[in-house]
């Protein structure tokens, strides 16, 4: 009884996990900011997770902040599908700010989105703001 168990159990973990997909430093066609980077993609079946990096730069002198815009969405390249932002962590929803206070100051932070479909193998990541960050044709697949 207790193998079965274990067996069950370990089987159900394993198939929570073929579902699962990361994709490091994802190739794209081109970027609104290039102070934000995308460290990785994660693809699961309750989210598509993104982990990211921003660093002020010389330009920061007396600091600056960041916040994500909670209309921030990804679409799917070729149907222009909508995933919907879910929420964040180590990073603040505007009018709620993360302060720098000189340059050379990094934040890592992560996004959840609605999950992508299997299928879509390549999306934009909008914040459709001024000012605000974007990414066009971010690779879900690998790029040999």
């Amino acid at each position: 009884m207790k193998k079965h168990l274990f067996l069950i159990l370990l089987l159900g973990f394993l198939s929570g996990q073929a579902h699962t997909q990361v994709i490091l430093n994802p190739a794209f066609e081109m970027s609104t900011s290039p102070d934000v980077k995308i460290l990785e993609i994660e693809r699961t079946r309750q989210y598509t997770i993104m982990r990211l990096s921003f660093e002020t730069t010389m330009d920061y002198i007396d600091g600056g902040w960041i916040a994500v815009m909670e209309q921030i969405y990804l679409r799917d390249v070729k149907t222009g599908k909508k995933f919907l932002f879910k929420k964040a962590e180590n990073v603040p929803s505007f009018p709620t700010k993360h302060l720098f206070t000189g340059p050379g100051q990094r934040l890592k932070f992560t996004l959840y989105f609605e999950p992508v479909d299997a299928s879509t193998k390549y999306i934009d990541i909008i914040e459709n703001v001024q000012n605000g960050f974007n990414y066009f044709r971010v690779a879900l697949i690998d790029i040999a």
